[in-house]
């Protein structure tokens, strides 16, 4: 009897165990990137980006993904300029929200919109989290679920993020696609952070708080070509520093 009690225990501790592992993507703190076709299927990837600690302004060539998309997921074509990519996060308590455009001018937010916003990416954040195998969800982009059903309302609004992104600039939108990986071998997305709710939504600033650049191989870099100063020229500057102020003492 206590044998079988032992192995009913070490069932359910088995079972707390595997739940967990499985609800350990997309549990909506991080940064989440989409690629989807029309008609095909969707790809969401859940970036190294902790959205409650992460500082974008400070980030320099960082790699959020060592691989993600692939021309393979998606197997009605072979061509990068069919599939759209966006980006889409909520902090943990869902303060701050963030999406991206394809362009650094400055967007034109709806506050209305922000709940639809937070409500789209729970729900797409949930969705994947169900379906995640290895961190790749891959779902049907016309199945009514998902980020293109829950942000771009079916495919009707495409990179509108559930009405946030108002898109008031022409040929400012926020999804990009991806044509631009088989000729110069990467593709940038400008991030832009909201804070707040529908009454007192704002941009947190005018420019974008950071890039994403996705590479053929599917690597993603934040603020690729922001060009850290090296230690040893720091230490140089302090020491230099340090003889000037040397000199006037003994001046």
């Amino acid at each position: 009897m206590k044998r079988n009690l032992l192995l009913i225990f070490a069932s359910l501790i088995a079972m707390v165990f595997a739940a967990n592992a499985s609800a350990a993507y997309f549990e909506g703190d991080k940064m989440v990137m989409v690629g989807y076709v029309d008609n095909d299927v969707e790809v969401g990837v859940e970036l190294n980006i902790d959205l409650d600690t992460f500082n974008f302004s400070t980030a320099s060539n960082y790699t959020a993904a060592s691989s993600s998309l692939d021309l393979d997921q998606f197997p009605t074509t072979s061509n990068w300029a069919d599939v759209q990519l966006g980006y889409f996060g909520l902090n943990s308590d869902a303060t701050n929200k963030y999406f991206a455009t394809n362009s650094s001018a400055t967007p034109t937010i709806s506050r209305v919109s922000i709940p639809n916003f937070e409500s789209g990416a729970k729900t797409t954040n949930l969705t994947y989290s169900q379906l995640a195998s290895g961190g790749y969800p891959v779902i049907n982009s016309d199945t009514g679920v998902g980020y293109r059903a829950t942000m771009n309302a079916n495919g009707t609004t495409p990179g509108s993020y559930g009405g946030l992104n108002n898109q008031m600039n022409t040929g400012l939108t926020g999804e990009i696609s991806l044509g631009d990986l088989a000729t110069i071998g990467y593709v940038d997305m400008y991030v832009w952070q909201v804070e707040g709710g529908s009454r007192n939504g704002q941009l947190v600033q005018d420019t974008a708080v950071g890039v994403l650049r996705l590479f053929e191989d599917g690597k993603v870099v934040v603020n690729p070509n922001a060009v850290p100063i090296p230690a040893s020229i720091l230490l140089l500057g302090s020491g230099l520093l340090g003889v000037i102020g040397i000199r006037r003492r003994n001046a």
